[in-house]
């Protein structure tokens, strides 16, 4: 009898052990690769919570889609909901259309329907160029020279974007008027400028970047960008912070110049 009995002992163990192997294997191979293909099109959680289009330190991310792409109703910067939270801004003159279309990009943010929004879409990371990040002491090691801290860039003589450069931002004026956002009060600043030439014949464009105070030329392929400097090139590079992205026609005009602007 106590055989009996000691031999079912035995087997339920042995069935209670296969079980929980079973249940490992299945939770390794789900995390290996079952999540990490849902997961190629998001940004993943990471341990130290570094956002992929800023280099800031983030909370946990909360959402399967955590990069969120507005489009707004309006073209006036300052009437724009969230705008100042946004991390990537996208400010881009049509020429047909004769006026400033804008977008923001959100990482791990949560976005509320507002009158100045157009839509919400959920975005892949695949849709933006791979970044690098860069403290401003570094700057100089890639390459970036020329010190400007004024910025004129003219979309028709009546229609222009300008940027000061003090106190470690690029500070918003559209049409010779500071941009202060009505919805938080404050004035509407980026970290880093970069400016797209576009032209209708073909996918490659030259670019300009602004960060820290300095510049930097740009090749841009689609979602690639690379940084050039005389016959080098180097890896797309931007300073922690939100960025805005300014495309425009090559009719476009664009000043700059060191205007000793204290910062």
């Amino acid at each position: 009898m106590n055989n009996n009995h000691n031999k079912i002992i035995s087997a339920l163990g042995y069935i209670f052990i296969l079980f929980f192997l079973a249940f490992l294997f299945y939770k390794y191979y789900a995390t290996i690769f079952i999540n990490g293909e849902n997961n190629k099109s998001n940004p993943p959680n990471n341990s130290i919570n570094v956002s992929p289009i800023t280099g800031e330190v983030i909370q946990n991310v909360t959402s399967n889609a955590p990069l969120l792409q507005v489009t707004y109703e309006f073209n006036d910067i300052s009437r724009l909901y969230k705008i100042t939270s946004a991390d990537i801004v996208i400010e881009e003159f049509p020429s047909e259309s004769g006026s400033l279309i804008y977008k923001g990009i959100f990482y791990n943010k949560n976005i509320s329907l507002n009158e100045s929004i157009n839509t919400i879409s959920s975005i892949s990371t695949s849709s933006l160029p791979t970044i690098k990040f860069l403290d401003p002491l570094e700057l100089d090691k890639n390459l970036f020279s020329n010190k400007i801290d004024t910025i004129f860039i003219s979309y028709t003589p009546q229609l222009n974007t300008s940027f000061i450069y003090k106190n470690g931002e690029y500070f918003h004026y559209s049409t010779n008027v500071q941009d202060v956002n009505r919805f938080s009060n404050t004035p509407i600043t980026f970290k880093n400028v970069l400016v797209e030439f576009r032209d209708k014949s073909g996918d490659t464009h030259d670019g300009m970047l602004f960060s820290g105070g300095k510049l930097q030329k740009l090749k841009i392929s689609g979602t690639k960008i690379t940084m050039i400097n005389d016959s080098k090139e180097l890896p797309f590079s931007l300073l922690r912070g939100n960025t805005i992205w300014i495309k425009c026609p090559n009719s476009s005009k664009i000043i700059t110049a060191d205007s000793h602007i204290e910062s």
